[in-house]
């Protein structure tokens, strides 16, 4: 997330594009395998509510933010 945020507030001719794309495909990836990962259990270490769920919550929203889950966000 660090790559696409940092980008942002670059001047105009400054940005990386490469960078980030390359950086919003390593998000995609981490949420296939988060997905896939989810296909057998409720939570993210089984199906009761843990510690490891309160601590990917937050990196979870904002990534969200950068990369929507589903792929097709306004930029």
């Amino acid at each position: 997330m660090q790559k696409i945020v940092g980008d942002r507030p670059r001047p105009e001719g400054k940005t990386d594009s490469f960078g980030v794309e390359q950086a919003r495909g390593q998000l995609r990836s981490a949420y296939a395998i988060i997905e896939q990962d989810m296909q057998s259990h409720t939570w993210a270490t089984g199906e009761a509510f843990t510690m490891a769920d309160c601590a990917a919550a937050p990196a979870l929203f904002y990534a969200n933010k950068v990369e929507a889950f589903g792929g097709n966000i306004p930029r």
